[in-house]
């Protein structure tokens, strides 16, 4: 924090904001979220710029949530057998709702999306 700033132009670039409401006035990172860039949040008691909680109540967290195995496979074989099902539409069907050279892009899509899922499924049950 540096200071004797009268606005903000007299601030550095790291601390660009001349926080008044204090004296003497002080540089500082931000006073709101509107002085922090790249998305980050403003910590307005610290007023300094910090990036968004990430899936947590906690707005301080970092931490991803993870999905347990029981949910991954969930997903996965959503995703994979509604492959194979727009896969074999495809072999069986030429009046489809979609362009029929669209019809084994998604397929393949959901198949490559869906199959690590199940992998990470059968991982995540023997660890």
């Amino acid at each position: 924090m540096a200071t004797g700033c009268a606005g903000n132009g007299d601030c550095p670039a790291g601390l660009h904001v001349c926080d008044t409401s204090q004296n003497p006035h002080a540089c500082v990172q931000c006073l709101q979220n509107s002085d922090c860039s790249n998305g980050d949040l403003c910590d307005t008691a610290a007023r300094t710029c910090h990036a968004p909680p990430v899936g947590g109540a906690n707005p301080r967290s970092t931490d991803v949530p993870h999905l347990s195995w029981r949910n991954y496979l969930r997903i996965g074989l959503v995703l994979t057998l509604s492959g194979i099902i727009v896969l074999a539409h495809y072999g069986i069907s030429s009046a489809g709702r979609l362009p029929h050279h669209v019809e084994p892009i998604v397929g393949i899509v959901l198949l490559v999306a869906g199959l690590p899922l199940i992998v990470m499924a059968v991982v995540r049950r023997r660890s």
